[in-house]
């Protein structure tokens, strides 16, 4: 499962897995926020998940929410069995919707290059 703070970022993540063709097909969960009450909820209700990834943005608040979900994960005796995974995005993006952007403009860059120049 992956954890985002916007569902911005939870469909730019599908976005940059589709482009990458990982194959990447686990739950997203956005959070509305840094919150950690949907995620609580949302294990408690799918019992099968035993790997989080918490994609929260690369700030000072996602990176504080993030310091405190996986200790309250590692400290709740019902989710103390869980692998957990920071994934941030990829330096120099503040979130997934800028690794998108950042990845869709890259290929569009890349597409100029490849296309030879047409004459007049």
């Amino acid at each position: 499962m992956a954890l985002f703070e916007s569902p911005v970022d939870v469909l730019a993540h599908h976005g940059v897995h589709k482009i990458g063709q990982t194959g990447w097909d686990g739950y997203r969960l956005s959070l509305g926020g840094v919150s950690s009450v949907a995620l609580t909820s949302f294990l408690l209700r799918n019992p099968e998940i035993t790997d989080v990834s918490i994609c929260l943005d690369a700030d000072k608040a996602g990176i504080d929410a993030t310091n405190c979900m996986i200790q309250e994960l590692l400290n709740d005796k019902r989710f103390s069995h869980m692998k957990i995974t920071i994934a941030t995005p990829p330096a120099g993006n503040k979130d997934y919707a800028d690794t998108l952007l950042t990845i869709k403009m890259l290929h569009l860059d890349k597409s100029r290059i490849d296309r030879p120049m047409e004459r007049r």
